[in-house]
């Protein structure tokens, strides 16, 4: 009986939590206004993130010219003779763009052809001394360190679901202007990169099929031969005269303006700090 006298004596009514309130009102208010002001100012301090983006789409050339060769092979592909020839035929043009900009190779050498490693990694890079601010060597960020930070958390291509075909490639950093430049210099390489390729497998294609003609007997393999090196010179020459080769640039990326940041979203930064401050 004593035991449940206590138990009922020790709960809070209503007014005892009233009087307590009061009591500790200051520190209640004061939390409530130092985390308030704490979110406020980490609002203020953030460094925002812009993001530029352009939209391209496969060169209707280089797709033109893969389904002209394809055509062509199976048209002879019944003909003694054309199995061998018929592995010859081109890549899908997107697939290969943008398996090309995913790849380790391609960024790493975007990223050393522009020194970017001192810009990704700016805090531990001695811009005035131009050296790493590292004890040891081995703390210093290697090509796969940068080519991961660059693909994870700074480039994004993403497919238009509304317009398959349709690619969007954009890159999010703190500094618009190099965001948009990096994005329009990806594209650039890209293509002139993949132009490259196209010249020197034309080039390789056109001296097997000469080959091949040398030993060809039959009329129609001959003649299939005959189609297919005309296709590679037009493609090759496609190549060398077109700098949009693989990639045509719908809309090139340009510099947002500085109060059109993707983050930090300093509204909901302020209201948690409110909401946090009123918990406490």
């Amino acid at each position: 009986m004593d035991a449940q006298t206590d138990s009922k004596s020790a709960e809070l009514t209503p007014g005892d939590i009233i009087a307590v309130l009061k009591q500790y009102r200051l520190l209640l208010v004061g939390t409530w206004i130092f985390c308030t002001v704490i979110a406020v100012v980490a609002a203020l301090l953030a460094t925002p993130v812009y993001r530029a983006e352009a939209q391209v789409a496969a060169a209707a050339e280089s797709s033109a010219a893969g389904g002209d060769l394809s055509s062509l092979i199976n048209r002879f592909s019944s003909v003694p003779g054309m199995g061998s020839i018929g592995r010859l035929s081109q890549r899908d043009t997107l697939t290969e763009s943008l398996v090309t900009l995913r790849s380790p190779t391609f960024l790493i050498n975007f990223i050393n052809s522009n020194n970017l490693k001192p810009l990704l990694f700016a805090k531990l890079w001695d811009a005035e001394n131009q050296e790493w601010l590292v004890e040891d060597a081995a703390e210093i960020p290697t090509d796969e360190d940068a080519y991961v930070f660059f693909r994870e958390e700074l480039l994004s291509v993403t497919e238009s679901k509304a317009s398959p075909g349709i690619i969007t490639i954009a890159i999010e950093w703190h500094d618009r202007k190099q965001a948009a430049a990096w994005v329009n210099s990806l594209i650039a390489m890209l293509n002139e990169r993949l132009r490259s390729v196209a010249i020197e497998e034309a080039n390789r294609t056109i001296e097997y099929l000469n080959k091949e003609l040398e030993k060809a007997r039959i009329v129609e393999v001959r003649q299939a031969i005959f189609f297919m090196i005309e296709n590679q010179i037009n493609s090759r020459t496609v190549a060398n005269v077109r700098e949009e080769y693989a990639l045509k640039v719908l809309s090139e990326a340009v510099a947002p303006d500085a109060d059109h940041y993707i983050s930090p979203n300093r509204s909901f930064m302020v209201l948690i700090g409110f909401l946090i401050g009123l918990i406490l």
